[in-house]
């Protein structure tokens, strides 16, 4: 085996880290160590009641703004004297209240007078269909003759 080989095997440890037999900490060391304690934890006393003082005003506003919605959407519905048809496709928002699952009213569901709604044709007669079989014969006819020849 090689020397370096060797040398990459034997871990030993480093001498700055190591340390022999008990540490003694002086006085001053313990005084700075609980001060620092003490104001690390003063300011994460204050940061955490910030922090839970903003949570409470985020959800006033958020119910602020729901009974702004809801007064809008009612507001809206009587002006328009058609059971809200003027507010279809408003989308509602869910609460917190709110369970997941089947929408309970009208407002969640998309509109009825959708983009993607297929449209139905009027039945063919048997004289139309006739003249389209017709035409498409001699287009068939036609793409024949040109790959015979």
């Amino acid at each position: 085996m090689t020397d370096i080989a060797r040398r990459s095997l034997t871990i030993e440890p480093d001498p700055a880290l190591v340390r022999e037999g008990p540490r003694h900490v002086s006085a001053a060391e313990m005084e700075d160590e609980v001060g620092f304690a003490e104001e690390l934890d003063k300011v994460l006393g204050t940061a955490s009641v910030k922090a839970t003082a903003w949570l409470k005003q985020r959800k006033a506003m958020l119910d602020q703004l729901i009974a702004v919605r809801d007064k809008a959407i009612g507001l809206i519905r009587a002006l328009s004297g058609e059971n809200g048809s003027a507010v279809d496709g408003i989308q509602q928002v869910p609460t917190a209240e709110q369970t997941p699952g089947r929408p309970r009213n009208r407002l969640s569901r998309p509109a009825a007078h959708s983009k993607h709604r297929k449209r139905s044709r009027p039945p063919l007669s048997a004289e139309a269909r006739g003249r389209i079989a017709a035409a498409q014969r001699e287009r068939w006819a036609k793409v024949r003759n040109e790959t015979k020849k």
